[in-house]
């Protein structure tokens, strides 16, 4: 389904396309980290592999990006025009999902030698809007209700916790008189998964990206879609000395175990949104706050995404407050 009104979201969405600091280091930085032991193509070259998809790629393209071992960069963040605005919302998933055309099936996807020829950030997301954001059905159209809680089309950010598409590599296969790998998406219910995981959404430019991002815009209320992004968003916001506290408990958020993703103190997604349940965040030193409401992924079936988006508009704390504060009791409608 597309939005409420039958139309596509993003194709009347006002994108930000010019200069950003954040993207334009995810799309110069970020293949550099397949220069590191356990990132590299070589590490990943085999089938059942686990890791970026960015750096598995097929002879096909080396020309395309002239390198003897080709990866290709990050995906950078989709920001509105008014992406700093005090009323927008900061919407976090997990990882990119497969879009590359040739290892996947997803309807959406775009051409993996026009992700290839992209030289700026601007020319690969101009591809990407058109051929995978635009229109699916399966992801972005699905995130209408929160995006409209902004009332506007310009008052976002949208990105991933990791902002590459983490994969485990499949067998090439001759499919249709043409060689293909489908690979499959990570599966974070399996603990070797989780861990490879961990050690992307750990990175130091992963976070350091994050926290950038979070610190340049005013907006406040910030949407996990699902367990991985909320859990990250915890533990960045506890290093950097926030108060973390469970609503409408009062306690203390704590990481209560070594297991990344696990023991984070996150029960029943669907549970949490009816109890009015979220995180609230506070920083002495930024004068700033922020809250976390946790809703389910897209793909979800019942992820609630209208009872929390209205939720989040009525009961949330004044945009733009400075220093701490507590929000109203959270309902669910």
């Amino acid at each position: 389904m597309n939005s409420p009104t039958g139309a596509s979201w993003w194709s009347t969405a006002r994108i930000f396309a010019g200069p950003d600091a954040i993207n334009e280091t995810i799309w110069s930085d970020s293949p550099r980290i397949h220069a590191r032991l356990g990132f590299t193509p070589t590490d990943l070259a085999n089938p059942g592999s686990l890791g970026a998809q960015q750096a598995m790629l097929d002879p096909a393209i080396t020309a395309a990006l002239g390198t003897a071992a080709p990866v290709l960069p990050w995906v950078p963040d989709l920001l509105g025009e008014e992406w700093t605005h005090e009323s927008g919302i900061v919407i976090v998933g997990q990882n990119y999902g497969q879009f590359i055309s040739g290892y996947t099936n997803r309807p959406k996807r775009m051409s993996a030698l026009d992700y290839a020829k992209a030289k700026t950030w601007q020319d690969f997301q101009q591809v990407f809007i058109r051929e995978v954001v635009i229109n699916d059905d399966d992801y972005y159209e699905l995130l209408a209700p929160l995006l409209d809680t902004t009332t506007a089309k310009d008052r976002f950010v949208v990105t991933d916790l990791i902002r590459c598409t983490l994969v485990k590599r499949g067998t090439p296969k001759v499919r249709g008189g043409t060689l293909q790998r489908l690979d499959a998406n990570i599966d974070l219910n399996d603990e070797e998964h989780c861990k490879v995981y961990g050690r992307h959404a750990d990175l130091p430019e992963s976070t350091g990206w994050f926290w950038d991002r979070l610190v340049a815009t005013k907006a406040s209320m910030i949407v996990a879609l699902g367990r991985a992004p909320c859990c990250g968003l915890l533990r960045l916001f506890a290093s950097k000395a926030c108060a973390v506290t469970a609503y409408p408990s009062g306690k203390v958020w704590t990481h209560q175990g070594v297991r990344w993703m696990y023991n984070c103190g996150i029960n029943s997604i669907q549970g949490r949104l009816k109890g009015g349940e979220w995180h609230v965040v506070n920083s002495a030193a930024l004068q700033r706050s922020w809250h976390i409401v946790l809703v389910a992924h897209p793909a979800t079936e019942n992820n609630q995404y209208a009872s929390a988006g209205a939720s989040s508009t009525q009961h949330a704390p004044p945009r733009g407050a400075k220093g701490p504060h507590s929000p109203g009791p959270p309902t669910v409608t």
